[in-house]
């Protein structure tokens, strides 16, 4: 089923949860042409196979799975929003980017990762600068847990970790250093 929408333009009509939505068929993915089932093998058996839904607004029109969140993740941020009414996080005060680092550094210094996060700004009373992170180093541990990425950080800096003194590991001009940090909650931000 579809229907002209201009000059050679042809689109699906789709129905969402609150009302029908107009979609460009070449863009959107059909559900019915698409197949979407996890299958987890299984000894002796047929594999077990989950069929995965997608879900989406009518407003959404096309849905990626790059903009999909984890189911576990929206149940806690459910969660805690149900509970204290807002999300509560820690942050240490970093602007930072993911680098790799060089394969000397890293048989040198022992590092059981090759990448991590290289600080390009440490904002002015916080955590970071009163522990002596400085531009340019290269966080590479938070509490002994390997930090590879930005999202590696992020992951570890959690409610849990507001005021718990930590050791954040970084390299300085080559070498490894070892500086104490703590916390504190993320401050609001005023949205846009």
């Amino acid at each position: 089923m579809g229907m002209w929408i201009g000059r050679n333009r042809k689109a699906r009509v789709t129905y969402g949860f609150d009302e029908i939505a107009l979609v460009p068929g070449r863009v959107t993915i059909n559900p019915n042409e698409v197949d979407i089932t996890f299958r987890l093998p299984r000894k002796a058996a047929e594999p077990l196979e989950l069929k995965i839904p997608i879900f989406a607004s009518a407003m959404d029109g096309v849905v990626d799975v790059g903009f999909a969140i984890a189911m576990n993740t929206a149940i806690f941020v459910a969660g805690r929003l149900i509970k204290d009414g807002r999300i509560r996080r820690s942050y240490i005060g970093v602007g930072g980017q993911n680098v790799t680092l060089p394969r000397r550094l890293v048989r040198l210094q022992h590092l059981s990762i090759t990448t991590g996060v290289l600080v390009v700004a440490v904002e002015p009373h916080s955590p970071a600068q009163r522990a002596g992170v400085l531009e340019g180093d290269v966080i590479i541990e938070y509490d002994s847990q390997p930090i590879a990425s930005i999202d590696a950080l992020l992951r570890l800096l959690t409610d849990e970790q507001v005021h718990a003194r930590a050791a954040l590991t970084l390299l300085r001009h080559g070498e490894k250093l070892v500086l104490a940090i703590e916390p504190e909650e993320s401050p609001q931000r005023a949205s846009a």
